[in-house]
């Protein structure tokens, strides 16, 4: 059910916000990334993450890739889970431009799949805000 709400959340958020105003250059940039909390706690981000998987797939909506990040770091920052960032990358595939979301922890992948993920050039120093950028 929590997965649910934020899920409704963040689909809320990116439909109302205007156009670019997701997007910051300094969200994780004057903070370390650490992977301690994620390794004290790497079994509850997993479950976070399925929860959050199973609602995208099987839940009130179908959310795009952006609102399913937007959702699992607000779950992880809510459960303790700190640093955690949604990230974007680009990819052209046959002539056709293509972006991805995705939730890293330090230098881990949280809920999705790294093959698929590093298909995707990261825009490094892009993140879409946090929980405590103003969302």
């Amino acid at each position: 059910m929590e997965a649910q709400l934020w899920v409704a959340w963040a689909q809320l958020l990116v439909r109302l916000l205007p156009k670019g105003r997701l997007v910051s250059r300094s969200f994780t940039a004057d903070r370390p990334a650490s992977a301690t909390t994620i390794a004290s706690a790497p079994a509850s981000a997993e479950r976070i993450a399925t929860a959050v998987s199973r609602v995208c797939r099987h839940g009130l909506l179908r959310p795009e890739c952006l609102v399913r990040s937007i959702a699992l770091q607000k779950m992880l920052a809510r459960h303790g889970i700190e640093n955690s960032r949604v990230r974007l990358g680009v990819r052209s595939r046959d002539g056709v431009f293509e972006s991805h979301a995705w939730v890293e922890c330090g230098d881990r992948l949280i809920g999705d799949e790294p093959r698929h993920v590093r298909t995707f050039t990261p825009l490094d120093g892009l993140s879409v805000f946090g929980p405590r950028d103003g969302s």
